[in-house]
């Protein structure tokens, strides 16, 4: 069993998968947003390749927990990926701090501009898989309302 993560933004979908023992969360190249059905096409490809059975969002939260637009947006997007993808399982997880982590770590290893500007998102869909893995902060499915 494949789990992918996704980061989903304005302007990019970070995107990582769990290694097959479902320990380590493996980065994929991004994918660019444009609002067309492109980019789930992108997405079931990589799901059919894989064998992904679960799908992990970030969930874009308020400090405070509230929800916001980039949150709205980030649900109408799994919207979009159910429709393609009904058998696979969706879960939310809280993203909070996810892209300031991931921006923290390559300015740390001393990244070049241009190499943060293209791996923050891989990074940060890493980041949410790992908090999947550990059951921390994870939203029930909306649709079956099971909690994995």
């Amino acid at each position: 069993m494949t789990i992918m993560a996704l980061d989903h933004g304005d302007k990019r979908i970070g995107v990582a998968v769990t290694d097959p023992s479902d320990s380590i969360a493996l980065g994929l190249p991004t994918i660019e947003t444009d609002d067309s059905e492109g980019e789930v096409d992108k997405i079931v490809e990589i799901v059919l390749q894989r064998g992904v059975t679960q799908i992990v969002v970030g969930l874009p939260r308020h400090m405070d927990g509230g929800e916001g637009q980039r949150a709205r947006k980030a649900r109408g997007f799994v919207k979009r990926l159910r429709r393609e993808m009904p058998d696979v399982e969706y879960v939310f997880v809280d993203e909070r701090m996810t892209s300031a982590r991931a921006k923290r770590a390559l300015t740390a290893e001393k990244a070049r501009a241009n190499v943060r500007k293209d791996n923050v998102d891989k990074m940060a869909a890493q980041f949410i898989l790992k908090r999947f893995l550990t059951r921390d902060n994870v939203e029930p499915d909306e649709q079956t309302g099971r909690n994995v």
